[in-house]
């Protein structure tokens, strides 16, 4: 036989085809509980970089679609210097001393359509400085501004949970006009 002719050359078979001859015996598949989906998320992101499974911020469409009126892929929607919000993941946040010695925070956040660096000056950063945590999703009331590199960022004027941001108004609305004397 073929395994005993390997055997005696100190070679095994990999999957251990009999018993006898040193194999690992059967193998059984058991049905194990699936994880939680934030949990998932968080481990693909942990042990890849990225995430498969879908976003942390998919949990958070319907607030996304009735508070957040930008779309940092899309200039265009961006109202610069106004007043707007967001709802976004925290990649990042370091607290920073201005030269009065006064705490502020820089974040990096990301929203579904972008990464986007924000900061907290002092004033706000002491209203909300316990109010944030790396990889925990937040909604920001503050102003986006261009840099002189056209790279964006957002000044924060409040932060709160995704749930709590305030319904923005219709921003943009499309009206198609017919020629009926054309459709007839």
């Amino acid at each position: 036989k073929a395994n005993k002719a390997n055997s005696a050359f100190g070679q095994m078979s990999l999957f251990g085809d009999d018993e006898e001859e040193g194999g690992l015996g059967t193998f059984e598949m058991r049905e194990a509980e699936k994880f939680p989906l934030m949990e998932l998320l968080r481990m693909e992101k942990e042990m890849l970089g990225f995430y498969i499974s879908g976003h942390p911020l998919d949990t958070f469409k319907k607030e996304i679609q009735e508070c957040v009126r930008v779309n940092l892929a899309d200039r265009d929607t961006i109202p610069f210097g106004k007043q707007t919000q967001l709802i976004a993941q925290v990649l990042g946040q370091r607290v920073v001393l201005t030269k009065k010695g006064a705490k502020m925070a820089i974040y990096t956040l990301q929203t579904k359509d972008g990464d986007l660096d924000a900061v907290a000056f002092p004033k706000t950063f002491e209203e909300v400085q316990n109010k944030t945590e790396v990889d925990g999703i937040y909604g920001f009331v503050g102003t986006i501004n261009k840099k002189d590199d056209d790279t964006l960022s957002f000044v924060i004027d409040g932060i709160t949970s995704p749930s709590e941001l305030k319904p923005e108004a219709v921003s943009r609305i499309h009206i198609r006009l017919y020629n009926y004397a054309e459709i007839t």
